[in-house]
């Protein structure tokens, strides 16, 4: 049975969840939790799941041993991706979903094709997808000045962002997101100390922050995330991939590599700098 890389459960995920742009389609917690049901992987028991805990579910079932070319279930859930009454009879929205999901899956050595309308997966040769990725286009950088007040500082961000997408397109992974996390934790800290008081509640009453007593400029990433995802600034979900950057963030420690033993591949890559544009985008929109 193969085993999916974890970058590949990631971008499922993201797929899933809404956050690939490049896919008309996606879900919210209690959608996911419908789409599981007429999956049949799912009992009435739950009435919806969170991006963690469909993460959590994959990872699981990747690790159980069964017979067969994947775990049963996750094969369940990627042919009914694909399934054109899953998209309403949207044969475009159908197209982009099967299109997307095959270009997670080519590296994996797996693609999925149609019998008539009903989805097969079948083995192949791994290799690159075929399609040219959007991330290769140079995206503008949002207006830092409106949330960022010292002009140098709201510069060095301009800077940063050029340089994320010039490590992406260069494929230099690793650096890409260690610079996207630096902007992150930044704009995440402006509008903490822009917002005080909202942010200094925030902390009071999140339950997943212990240590209260900090001052908001000792405050690091992880609590930046929380206090926004407490405020409402970034939605759950994006709370959730936001973590995911913190983690591949502190990568830059080689000792913290070598003991989580995490690459960060093209995917991951990608899939960050969706986040980080999305939730850039929403604290710099946000009143």
């Amino acid at each position: 049975m193969k085993k999916f890389d974890d970058s590949t459960l990631l971008a499922l995920t993201s797929l899933v969840y809404g956050f690939d742009k490049k896919v008309e389609w996606g879900l919210n917690e209690r959608g996911v939790a419908n789409f599981l049901r007429r999956t049949r992987v799912l009992d009435d028991s739950v009435s919806k799941l969170t991006q963690e805990q469909f993460l959590d579910f994959l990872r699981r079932l990747n690790n159980d041993e069964t017979n067969g070319l994947v775990n049963p279930v996750i094969e369940a859930i990627l042919k009914r991706i694909c399934d054109i009454k899953e998209h309403q009879g949207s044969v475009r929205v159908h197209e982009r979903a099967l299109g997307r999901l095959n270009d997670l899956l080519c590296p994996e050595g797996l693609e999925i094709v149609l019998d008539g309308v009903t989805p097969i997966l079948r083995e192949i040769e791994p290799k690159l997808p075929a399609r040219q990725r959007p991330s290769a286009q140079t995206v503008p950088s949002p207006g830092f000045s409106n949330l960022v007040k010292d002009p140098r500082l709201a510069e060095m961000l301009v800077s940063r962002w050029e340089e994320a997408q010039k490590c992406i397109q260069a494929q230099a992974h690793l650096s890409a997101v260690i610079m996207m996390g630096s902007i992150l934790e930044c704009v995440l800290l402006a509008k903490a100390t822009a917002s005080e008081r909202e942010a200094l509640e925030a902390m009071r009453t999140s339950e997943e922050i212990k240590d209260k007593s900090k001052i908001i400029e000792k405050w690091g990433l992880s609590e930046l995330i929380l206090v926004a995802s407490t405020a409402r600034w970034i939605k759950k979900p994006m709370k959730d991939f936001s973590d995911h950057i913190r983690q591949y963030r502190n990568l830059v420690h080689p000792s913290n590599q070598l003991k989580a033993d995490l690459d960060v591949n093209s995917r991951i890559c990608e899939l960050c700098w969706l986040v980080v544009q999305e939730v850039v985008s929403g604290i710099l929109s946000s009143k």
